[in-house]
C-alpha cells in the first residue's frame, strides 16, 4: 500500500501479544515477550526482553537478532 506522495495516510495498526518465551542470543539466553504488529499488508513480530528493548524481529522469513545489548543507566 504504497503511498508515492508521501502524504501522510491513516492506518490501523494491530497489536498481539503473546506469551513470553526464551530467546537464544549469540551471548546469552533471555526472557522475552513476542509482540505482532500488523498493519495494511505487513506484518512484523518482536520479542521484547524485560526493559521493553527488542532483541529479536522477523518479517516474511527474515530475522535479526541483537548481537550487542548496551544499556545506560
Amino acid at each position: 500500500c504504497f503511498n508515492p506522495d508521501f502524504s501522510l495516510k491513516k492506518t490501523t495498526v494491530r497489536l498481539t501479544p503473546k506469551t513470553a518465551v526464551s530467546v537464544k542470543l549469540p551471548t546469552k539466553t533471555v526472557t522475552a515477550t513476542p509482540l505482532t504488529v500488523e498493519w495494511d499488508e505487513q506484518q512484523r513480530t518482536v520479542w521484547l526482553d524485560e526493559h521493553r528493548a527488542v532483541v529479536r524481529m522477523e518479517r516474511e522469513g527474515l530475522t535479526a537478532v541483537t548481537q550487542q545489548y548496551v544499556r545506560y543507566g
